[in-house]
């Protein structure tokens, strides 16, 4: 799948690779090269009937691999899939998220496939009334190009539809340049139901997020609502989970 930003989504199917979300695998296509692998973040959820990852064209490797895909091909094109091997999956730190009794999840342009995964995890947990044991989850999406809010659109709606704000929290983050008029008429349109930018309920906020207030407002929120720091459920306190540049 082609997605706006230059980026594809490689899906593919086999049954006894097994998974946690936020891990990630190695991949190789020996029809680009039989040399050189890959490692690639794993996008989809165990749940789901397929394994993806999204690949950003940014190299060599990547764009000989766009190219078989036939990402740049305009219209209808029927294309071969090619022959791909797979070495993992590999452990990650993000695999710790419900480990925590709040986590902080930020995912910055093509670092948001971890968050991806963990977050399709969390809704599929309340779409079966799965038992999760954590209580709170701020997600932060940090783009440079509005274009790039397109990649997980669909996912991010879903979740504003499934989870309640109480439990999970949205926040996006435009950083790339924008003029005082271009921001000025986004914010006369805010009365719409969606955001302009992201087609999301949450509003996107312009500029780099302040993290400093940010995580001393999430730290005396999470004290209100959980009381002591040291409570018998075995669950740490709040997380902070990253992936980008």
């Amino acid at each position: 799948i082609f997605h706006p930003g230059n980026t594809v989504e490689l899906r593919f199917e086999k049954d006894s690779f097994k998974y946690k979300p936020g891990q990630y695998l190695f991949l190789n296509v020996p029809e680009v090269s039989s040399l050189q692998w890959h490692h690639f973040t794993l996008s989809s959820s165990p749940e789901e009937g397929f394994v993806s990852v999204h690949i950003r064209i940014v190299g060599d490797w990547t764009k000989k691999l766009a190219d078989l895909l036939g990402c740049f091909e305009k219209g209808e094109v029927g294309v071969k899939a090619p022959r791909i091997y797979i070495d993992g999956p590999y452990g990650a730190p993000a695999e710790d998220l419900y480990n925590y009794k709040a986590a902080i999840l930020i995912g910055t342009g093509i670092g948001v496939t971890p968050a991806a995964s963990l977050l399709k995890s969390v809704w599929y947990r309340y779409y079966r009334n799965a038992p999760m044991p954590l209580r709170k989850l701020y997600f932060f999406w940090i783009n440079r190009d509005a274009e790039a809010f397109s990649w997980f659109q669909s996912l991010i709606a879903s979740l504003e539809d499934t989870v309640p704000a109480s439990q999970l929290e949205i926040h996006t983050y435009l950083t790339g340049n924008q003029s005082y008029d271009d921001i000025q008429n986004i914010s006369m349109s805010h009365a719409d139901a969606v955001d302009p930018i992201t087609e999301l309920k949450s509003r996107t906020h312009f500029g780099r997020p302040n993290w400093r207030s940010i995580f001393k407002a999430v730290q005396d929120f999470e004290k209100c609502q959980n009381g002591s720091i040291h409570e018998s459920d075995g669950l740490l306190d709040i997380g902070v989970f990253y992936c980008g540049p």
